[in-house]
């Protein structure tokens, strides 16, 4: 059986969850997913669409993609126009998933969710490259999440749109484009 850590090459590897309420009103959100000690965790952030659709499904969709845009869209803007049959319409490969909630590893802010492989599908496989504007876009999009109550990170924010824009290419500079008219 394939287990989606196999799949992950990180500790925390950056993706676009899909959930779904239950109306099966669909949702996708940026989701770090943890590798660690064997297993496969989200940690979802209380208030957010994505922990409440968990919480009423129990499931998940983990994507993989390397669309800069759709991770702006999905963090801040209406990602759920980029979804279609409960996945990403355009990701590189998906995996369905039980969550469930692990005990005792919560507090205020945040709650822990097993994920257990039930299904998946790889897209397309490509030749890695790395690209210092597609990870300044993530980290500027995490950034922004956070600036309406963590407003020291405005510099960490700028600096990283600022490398975007310089590095990337013409995908990161809609997302930068985007990222401003969100935030600025």
């Amino acid at each position: 059986m394939a287990y989606l850590n196999d799949l992950l090459d990180a500790r925390i590897t950056e993706t676009v969850a899909t959930t779904h309420d239950a109306e099966g009103e669909p949702n996708a959100a940026p989701m770090g997913v943890l590798s660690e000690d064997g297993g496969t965790y989200a940690r979802l952030w209380e208030g957010s669409t994505t922990l409440e659709n968990v919480r009423a499904t129990n499931e998940v969709v983990v994507n993989f993609t390397r669309d800069p845009v759709v991770y702006v869209e999905s963090a801040l803007g209406d990602g759920a126009g980029f979804v279609a049959d409960g996945r990403l319409r355009d990701a590189d490969g998906w995996v369905e998933c039980d969550a469930e909630r692990v005990d005792g590893c919560e507090d205020d802010e945040v709650t822990r969710w097993n994920l257990v492989e039930r299904e998946r599908r790889i897209e397309s496989r490509v030749l890695p490259t790395h690209s210092r504007g597609f990870a300044s876009v993530i980290e500027a999009t995490v950034h922004a999440t956070r600036l309406g109550f963590k407003p020291e990170l405005r510099e960490l924010y700028e600096h990283h749109v600022d490398v975007a824009e310089r590095c990337g290419g013409e995908r990161e500079r809609e997302a930068t484009e985007r990222l401003r008219d969100y935030v600025d």
